[in-house]
């Protein structure tokens, strides 16, 4: 894991680089601009898998309990719409037929 003044360090400068990289992009130095966002690259690159480390197997468990839990509220809202559908439906075939009747 990166120390968080580590991380500082490299959140100033890539803030540093996208400066650079906006200035010498004005100035129409796009050879410069290249090499300053393959170093943003690669420091974003590495921060990315320093945070995707840092995510413990209980959070990955937990978002994957609540996506869990959110496809059963949507089956189960499909499941209620489904029943409303066919309760209006049959209504509807009950009162046509009573219609009939008369």
């Amino acid at each position: 894991t990166l120390s968080p003044e580590y991380v500082q360090q490299l959140l100033d400068h890539n803030q540093q680089l996208i400066l650079a990289t906006v200035e010498n992009q004005r100035c129409g130095h796009q050879a410069e601009c290249v090499q300053y966002l393959k170093q943003l690259h690669e420091n974003l690159f590495m921060l990315a898998m320093a945070g995707d480390q840092e995510i413990g197997s209980s959070t990955v468990m937990q978002m994957s309990q609540q996506q869990h839990h959110q496809q059963q509220q949507s089956q189960q809202s499909a499941g209620l719409t489904q029943d409303a559908m066919a309760s209006s439906r049959q209504r509807q075939a009950h009162l046509q037929g009573g219609g009939g009747q008369q």
